[in-house]
């Protein structure tokens, strides 16, 4: 069981030790093929042993999820005002945020092991569901009964959209494809959340 702090945060010890196996495991997919790194290859990289890795995670593809979503969540945090709070520039620069990722994937991926593979495309599917996490948060206080409902049409929409930007012939830059998927979801959700959406 993770400690955590009275504040709901991670222990430093805990934070810093998963730190070491995400620096770890970084490194090693540099180097070698995803399907062939080892739990025992990232715990001996990181200097902790299996135990502590399964401490921590589950498995490699646990710890392959939560650094994709670490990696998303880092820029999201870097680029929006506030990213616990929705506004109609939040949600434009999430998009382009989420289009640049994207692309880093299907142009230079991030993760050079993974490009190509099965377990890329899986990889990918973790910013739609960091997407619906974060809509669930934005949305739930306006309109508790729709905010599932549209939680999951927006961050399908979204990540769709910018998947398809960053692997289509025609290539967008990340503040076209957020232009044109804001003018398309903005009416939808003007219409279901209100005038706070029009702002």
């Amino acid at each position: 069981m993770l400690q955590t702090s009275p504040t709901g945060k991670l222990d430093p010890r805990v934070k810093r030790t998963r730190q070491l196996i995400q620096s770890a495991f970084k490194d090693l997919l540099h180097e070698a093929d995803f399907q062939n790194i080892t739990v025992q290859d990232i715990a001996t990289r990181a200097g902790v042993n299996r135990a502590t890795f399964y401490a921590h995670f589950e498995d490699k593809y646990a710890l392959l999820n939560y650094t994709v979503r670490e990696m998303l969540n880092a820029l999201l945090e870097q680029k929006l005002s506030d990213i616990h709070t929705f506004s109609v520039a939040n949600l434009g620069a999430l998009i382009e945020v989420v289009s640049e990722f994207m692309a880093q994937f299907y142009g230079h991926c991030c993760i050079p092991a993974l490009n190509g593979t099965n377990q890329h495309l899986l990889m990918a599917s973790q910013v739609q569901v960091h997407l619906y996490e974060l809509f669930l948060l934005w949305f739930k206080p306006m309109q508790p009964d729709k905010a599932e409902q549209v939680a999951a049409a927006l961050s399908w929409t979204i990540f769709g959209s910018a998947m398809q930007a960053a692997r289509g012939t025609r290539k967008l830059a990340p503040g076209q494809v957020a232009e044109q998927v804001l003018a398309f979801i903005q009416p939808s959700l003007a219409h279901i959340l209100g005038e706070v959406v029009s702002r």
